[in-house]
C-alpha cells in the first residue's frame, strides 16, 4: 500500500469516527475533539494538494459500500413553514416507495439522500430543513 493511500484511509477513518460519534450521546467536548483531529489529519491532504484526488477516492469507496436499504421512511421532517396551521397539515412520516430506493442512477448514499430530499418536497408541495431516515436492510439468510 502506497503512503497516500495510507493517509486517504487514516482520514476516513477519523472521518467515520466523527460521523458515528456525532450521531451517539457524547459531550460536546468529546465531539469538538473528534473533529479537531480529522481536520488535523485533513490539513495533510490539503497542503501536499490532494483534497481533488482524495475526494475522487472517497466517491469510488462509497460506491464500492453503497448497500441500497429495503425500506425507507422519511421521518421528524422539518417542514420550511412559517406558521404551525401550514405545518398541522404536513405529514411528519412518509414513505420512500421501491422507484426511488431502486433507481440505478443512485451510486451513493449521499445520492439516496438527495433523492429523498427531492421525493419528499415533490410529495408534499413544500420544502424542508431535514429530516431522519429509518431504514431497514434485508438479513442475509447465510
Amino acid at each position: 500500500m502506497e503512503l497516500k493511500e495510507i493517509l486517504f484511509n487514516k482520514v476516513n477513518d477519523e472521518r467515520n469516527d466523527y460521523y458515528e460519534m456525532y450521531n451517539k450521546a457524547c459531550t460536546y467536548e468529546d465531539k469538538e475533539t473528534q473533529w479537531a483531529c480529522y481536520h488535523a489529519i485533513y490539513g495533510v491532504i490539503r497542503e501536499a494538494g490532494l483534497e481533488d484526488e482524495y475526494h475522487d477516492w472517497i466517491k469510488e469507496l462509497e460506491k464500492k459500500n453503497f448497500e441500497r436499504p429495503s425500506t425507507l421512511k422519511a421521518t421528524n421532517i422539518d417542514w420550511d413553514v412559517e406558521s404551525a396551521k401550514e405545518r398541522r397539515f404536513l405529514p411528519t412520516e412518509i414513505e420512500i416507495p421501491d422507484e426511488v430506493i431502486q433507481d440505478e442512477t443512485l451510486e451513493t448514499y449521499d445520492d439516496l439522500i438527495d433523492a429523498v430530499s427531492d421525493y419528499i418536497s415533490d410529495k408534499a408541495g413544500f420544502c424542508h430543513f431535514g429530516f431522519r431516515l429509518e431504514e431497514h436492510y434485508k438479513k442475509d439468510s447465510a
